[in-house]
């Protein structure tokens, strides 16, 4: 008994404006004609295109980690300097500073009373924020740190 087949143009079927993962697309392997599901061709995409590696190795790749020290003493009219210890270098990555927060503990934070970071610079055992007043009162204020490890051949 022949089977009947059902012919229809490419042109006249309806748009798929959005398809599912469920949905299939035809493959043909030499002149075998099969079906295949999206999702198992975006899994075929992800993994030719390495997306899968990078998704698996990103936690490697760069760690960001923040640290706070509160109630630094900075003399009047003088500088003081601060040591991260938590941000030690790590081989293999270069660390990059983010964002520093910085506020004044003497007063409540409300402002920085002639209070300023002028310089931050990597060191062997941690990270060195150096703070400096200018005015003729000692001050105390609260430094935060966020600082990113990022792997090393990325910047090569």
């Amino acid at each position: 008994m022949a089977e009947s087949i059902k012919t229809t143009v490419v042109e006249n079927l309806p748009e798929n404006a959005a398809p599912g993962d469920a949905d299939y697309i035809i493959t043909a392997q030499k002149n075998i004609l099969k079906k295949t599901k999206i999702a198992q061709l975006v899994n075929v995409f992800k993994e030719k295109l390495g997306i899968n590696t990078l998704n698996t190795n990103i936690s490697n790749l760069m760690q960001i980690s923040s640290d706070t020290i509160k109630d630094i003493d900075v003399p009047a009219s003088g500088s003081v300097m601060i040591t991260f210890t938590k941000f030690k270098p790590k081989r293999g990555y270069n660390r990059v500073v983010l964002a520093h927060s910085f506020n004044n503990s003497s007063n409540g934070g409300s402002n920085y009373s002639g209070m300023f970071i002028y310089n931050t610079t990597g060191a062997t055992d941690g990270i060195q924020v150096f703070i400096h007043n200018v005015w003729s009162s000692k001050g105390k204020v609260n430094l935060s740190l966020t600082v990113a490890y990022i792997q090393s051949y990325f910047f090569n």
